[in-house]
């Protein structure tokens, strides 16, 4: 039975969190993804930039980045990283699935590394801290590749897509001291900002504490729930409980007609940020799910709001 839930619990994620699996409904749908992708749309060559691809940053067989690298940057220039972490509920995706938000910040003169992570499966029980902790691992291979390219990184920012947003938010919210690029904002789309289990809909006790040993890596029971021993399991994955008055500024977007990632979330999320008065934008897109892709003219927003985040909090921009 523990067995059959995980794999339902996977399923739902893959089908919650993959918006590239939702582009790939029919044709409609990719008619709509590529129109709402307009903003970014680069046309790629030499020009704009190259890939150096499939680089690695660990020992997993999931450890590896692709680097999108700008063709005007030049040797010996400080420059700035952005990281992009993409999405499917943390049991699916790839880090080419957002190819063409990484081509778009190259074409800004900017540096992208786009990362594949390890998925949850009953293989991997680290949960979402041993994803947390490759974000790291990460950053610090692309530090130190960059570096033997000859482009220093001085500055970052982190992103990515629901998924990959909750990724994005919590290496930018706990970031460790000793970390290579000091990470200056993040910005990101539909990522669920906490894992409270009642939020998400777990009614007993049993379930809320499946939810949250699934997440987390760690063994919690019925009693732990009851107790409120299980919150700090929680907290620890949750980026909105790392939120202080140290955090750096947030550009977030999402559908209020979301069915996948509980309204209630964001609105966590706003208020810890309003409450330590943290820089942030919030943008709505009124009329899309989870996808976010019936508001073009929001992406076209969101994208406006980005450049000026780029500007404001990017010295090398």
């Amino acid at each position: 039975m523990k067995l059959l839930k995980n794999i339902v619990f996977a399923v739902f994620c893959l089908i919650a969190f993959g918006v590239a699996a939702f582009i790939s409904f029919g044709v409609s749908a990719n008619r709509t993804a590529q129109r709402s992708l307009a903003p970014i749309h680069v046309k790629w060559d030499d020009s704009v930039g190259y890939v150096l691809s499939n680089l690695s940053y660990g020992d997993r067989a999931m450890n590896t980045y692709d680097l999108y690298v700008p063709a005007g940057l030049s040797q010996g220039q400080p420059c700035s990283l952005v990281l992009f972490i993409h999405g499917g509920g943390f049991t699916a995706g790839g880090k080419a699935d957002d190819s063409a938000w990484c081509k778009y910040f190259a074409s800004k003169g900017l540096l992208c590394a786009s990362i594949n992570y390890t998925f949850l499966s009953e293989e991997n029980n680290g949960g979402l801290p041993l994803m947390y902790q490759e974000t790291g691992q990460a950053v610090e291979s692309v530090y130190e590749k960059a570096g033997e390219l000859g482009f220093p990184i001085t500055e970052m920012a982190a992103t990515g897509n629901s998924a990959g947003g909750t990724l994005a938010l919590m290496y930018a919210y706990d970031q460790p001291e000793d970390a290579p690029i000091p990470v200056n904002f993040v910005f990101e789309l539909t990522g669920p900002a906490s894992f409270d289990p009642e939020v998400w809909g777990n009614a007993t006790d049993e379930d809320k504490a499946d939810f949250v040993t699934m997440m987390s890596g760690q063994t919690v029971t019925a009693e732990m729930v009851v107790s409120g021993e299980a919150q700090r399991y929680v907290d620890a994955i949750s980026p909105v409980a790392y939120v202080d008055a140290d955090t750096v500024p947030t550009l977030m977007a999402y559908g209020p007609k979301d069915k996948i990632v509980p309204p209630a979330l964001k609105f966590l999320l706003l208020e810890k940020l309003e409450e330590y008065n943290i820089p942030h934008d919030y943008i709505e897109f009124p009329n899309s799910g989870h996808g976010l892709m019936n508001d073009p003219d929001k992406v076209e927003e969101y994208v406006a709001v980005l450049d000026t985040y780029f500007a404001a909090y990017f010295e090398n921009f």
